[in-house]
């Protein structure tokens, strides 16, 4: 019985300083996203923080399904993040032409993580029910702060989470965990600890 708590408090004493910088991690990536000048990267690309108006708008362009017609999805989405990103058909083929021998391949994982990153764990359970999702928070929002339907689209993901968690705790509910690194990095602890045991 020692011997196995013995395994257990070694794999902990392994565990515990990488689940405490994930927490710092974490905690610092939440308070970005109040930062109104925070700008982001995709591999050598910069982009603003994911907004729910420029997810819906990539998801228009057929970037998440492959339905985009001629342009690369992997280009189209890069654009649209930009900080310099217009609706201006002009301006996005003058975007796609300076970029055109981009390695797209090596961007996509890439794209992937930042969109991970904004909705957290909403983007790998809820794939089909994103658009309620979107009505559910622009609702809870609108409701709570008296915000615009314009103003909450515009504003990032990741302090709409905050939000939502915060107005849930305020209404006696517990905190909504959208899926930290230091959440999954605690459960891979949990799994192993589980696996060696058994």
């Amino acid at each position: 019985m020692s011997h196995d708590k013995d395994r257990v408090a070694r794999l902990w004493d392994e565990y515990s300083p990488r689940i405490a910088e994930a927490r710092k991690r974490d905690s610092a990536r939440g308070h970005l996203s109040f930062v109104d000048f925070h700008l982001e990267r995709i591999g050598e690309f910069p982009a603003v923080p994911l907004t729910i108006e420029k997810y819906l708008l990539s998801q228009q362009a057929g970037c998440f399904d492959g339905t985009c017609g001629k342009g690369s999805p992997v280009l189209i989405f890069l654009w649209i993040v930009n900080p310099d990103f217009e609706a201006e058909p002009e301006k996005g083929r003058a975007f796609f032409r300076k970029h055109r021998k981009t390695d797209c391949g090596k961007h996509a994982k890439a794209i992937q993580d930042y969109v991970t990153e904004a909705f957290g764990e909403t983007t790998e359970n809820s794939q089909s029910s994103r658009g309620l999702w979107v009505a559910s928070i622009i609702d809870m929002i609108a409701s709570e702060y008296g915000w615009s339907e314009k103003e909450i689209m515009q504003a990032p993901i990741t302090r709409l989470m905050a939000y939502c968690s915060a107005i849930r705790v305020r209404h006696g509910g517990s905190a909504v965990s959208f899926g930290s690194e230091a959440d999954r990095m605690h459960m891979k602890f949990m799994e192993e600890a589980n696996l060696e045991e058994g």
